[in-house]
């Protein structure tokens, strides 16, 4: 069953604007953290509120995915989806390692993907 509560806030930092403003405008469905306890809870039908400064949207997860690396999250259909206009393997895996503390902790959680509804 659907709920109307939002689940979860996902904040994004001020320097990583344009991925929040891309979720907002629908480019970017898919939005992803590493898959640490914190995200572990959320599910299909979810809520969440996505955050940037001031600026807020709210979207339903339509489902969650799991990849244990980058390099699995590139090779799946979605992934343009996930970062567009990101073109190889090595830009995707700059971005994701440039988040603090992500590379360990995709290493030891792997990434969650959730797939959210456009408004």
């Amino acid at each position: 069953m659907e709920s109307d509560t939002v689940r979860q806030t996902l904040v994004f930092s001020k320097t990583n604007r344009a991925f929040f403003d891309a979720v907002a405008a629908g480019d970017k469905s898919v939005e992803t953290r590493a898959a640490t306890p914190l995200y572990s809870g959320i599910k299909s039908g979810d809520l969440l509120r996505l955050v940037c400064g001031q600026d807020e949207v709210i979207r339903r997860v339509v489902q969650v995915r799991h990849y244990d690396t980058v390099a699995d999250l590139y090779a799946s259909p979605s992934f343009g989806l996930t970062l567009p206009g990101v073109a190889t393997l090595d830009e995707a895996e700059s971005i994701y390692y440039s988040f603090p503390g992500y590379k360990a902790k995709i290493s030891k959680y792997g990434i969650a993907a959730f797939e959210l509804a456009r408004n």
